[in-house]
């Protein structure tokens, strides 16, 4: 799929439309609440970033509320 959307990326990057590694700005608004603006970045960069502030913050909330959950 990949591959599908190349060239709509290149034509996206060659306009000024996007920025190319560009990953955006997280900011944790509430404790549970994740606000991220893409800052022209790519959407699967800017995704993968937030998903690396997201998966770390859920997994200690998780062990907090489950301790024997075995997370």
């Amino acid at each position: 799929m990949a591959l599908l959307c190349l060239r709509r990326v290149v034509e996206r990057l060659q306009a000024g439309l996007a920025v190319a590694g560009e990953s955006g700005q997280q900011d944790w608004t509430a404790p549970g609440f994740l606000t991220v603006d893409g800052k022209r970045g790519l959407g699967p960069v800017a995704a993968v970033a937030a998903l690396g502030a997201v998966i770390p913050r859920a997994l200690w909330r998780c062990k907090r509320l489950c301790p024997g959950a075995g997370l």
